[in-house]
């Protein structure tokens, strides 16, 4: 007992709640205390009389059964993943107000990050799941396409980022074979794909040829969660990872520091920051935890 405790306590602690939630959600239907339908995302009923539904349908998978300890697995090792190795980077920042920062300002401002790394990951998830829940409110509301759990959806969303993030690492299936994490969310999509009670017919119309009977397949709900899953995750990963990180920034600080020195550079970026610079601020306002404004504020102010 002493060791699950301690292999429980290990957890991160976003990854370690989330899954508590999750089997004491299943528990609580499994013994009927609380209906399965309570707990799943309607949208008339979330955004009206019953807002709680916006957080239980993160939490509800399934009953207490063998697929649902899995997924729970399945949870852990994705999202443990992702949260061990986050970090609000420097190029997250507003690039004026950290340039002015000095060498004991920026070493200060990194140690919060480090002790922040949870409730930064946090504040990352939650903008996923707002992300989630408008996404399939617009499916519901426009295109009839109802989604009521919502876990598993942030739950590959989350994995599909931490793939993109670590794309050349092994991971082993089940014990069959080995593969890179940049292909793992195509093989779990294809694996969902394959173990739907739908499969052989879904395959025989995709042989077919007939466009009708294709168009079928594509209109159904499991492409339109794959069409959800796959746009969101790449563009978290793409806004963060990609734009912020690597396309607006430059980690060399001195080539940097020369750079924004540079008379003729200080005049070309005067002339294109009104436009260039709006994308950037845009998402540095979105992706940024707002309590690093505080921070920041206070860290400039110390001697």
């Amino acid at each position: 007992m002493d060791r699950i405790f301690q292999w429980v306590s290990g957890i991160p602690p976003v990854t370690r709640y989330w899954s508590i939630a999750i089997l004491s959600a299943s528990i609580l239907t499994t013994l009927r205390i609380v209906l399965p339908v309570q707990f799943v995302f309607i949208v008339d009923k979330a955004f009206s009389s019953q807002p709680w539904r916006l957080i239980t349908s993160f939490c509800y998978f399934d009953d207490l059964l063998i697929e649902l300890i899995i997924n729970i697995w399945f949870i852990i090792r994705s999202s443990r993943y992702l949260e061990e190795g986050f970090s609000t980077k420097i190029a997250l920042f507003p690039p004026n107000t950290i340039n002015t920062l000095n060498t004991d300002q920026r070493n200060f401002l990194k140690r919060i990050i480090d002790r922040n790394k949870s409730i930064d990951y946090l504040y990352f998830v939650l903008l996923i799941c707002g992300s989630i829940v408008a996404a399939v409110t617009y499916g519901s509301n426009n295109f009839d396409f109802k989604i009521h759990r919502l876990g598993s959806l942030l739950d590959d969303i989350l994995l599909y980022i931490w793939c993109r993030s670590n794309p050349n690492l092994d991971v082993n299936m089940f014990g069959f074979f080995t593969i890179q994490t940049a292909y793992l969310p195509w093989c779990y999509t294809m694996l969902n794909w394959v173990l739907l009670k739908d499969f052989l017919t879904d395959f025989l119309a995709l042989m077919s040829g007939n466009l009708r009977l294709i168009a079928s397949v594509f209109t159904k709900p499991f492409v339109w969660r794959v069409v959800i899953c796959y746009s969101l995750g790449h563009f978290w990963w793409f806004s963060r990872d990609f734009l912020l990180c690597q396309f607006y920034y430059d980690y060399n600080d001195e080539r940097r520091q020369i750079r924004s020195e540079t008379p003729k550079r200080i005049e070309q970026e005067s002339r294109i920051s009104s436009y260039h610079n709006i994308p950037r601020r845009i998402l540095t306002l979105i992706l940024l935890p707002p309590w690093y404004w505080v921070i920041l504020k206070k860290i400039r102010e110390r001697p």
